[in-house]
């Protein structure tokens, strides 16, 4: 009776042990998937930041000098401006399905890593 009491008292602390040693390394995938996806952002985020910055002093640089061009400063970023309310109406019209499906495609995939 007593090696029977012990080999169900083995069998109970490795279920035991392996229980514990499967809920942390869930643990630690979990921690994984989230610093990757923490850290994909981050970067993404620095990245559009300094593109932004670039994309806007560029900006401003060529309406400055459309505007030097022109005759007029505001002419320059009349200019520009109407550029880009043309290019947001025409991506509108041809681009919003394939917009979305990148967008879909982006978050899945992300979700995924």
């Amino acid at each position: 009776m007593k090696a029977e009491t012990t080999l169900v008292e083995i069998i109970a602390t490795k279920i035991e042990t392996f229980t514990a040693l499967s809920i942390e390394l869930e643990k630690l995938k979990l921690i994984r998937k989230f610093s990757n996806v923490a850290a994909l952002i981050t970067y993404k985020a620095i990245v559009s930041l300094v593109f932004f910055l670039f994309f806007l002093f560029a900006n401003i640089s060529l309406a400055l000098w459309l505007g030097f061009l022109l005759g007029k400063n505001y002419y320059g970023f009349l200019l520009i401006a109407t550029f880009y309310f043309v290019a947001l109406i025409g991506a509108s019209k041809f681009c919003k399905k394939s917009f979305e499906q990148y967008i879909v495609c982006s978050i899945s995939n992300l979700l995924k890593q």
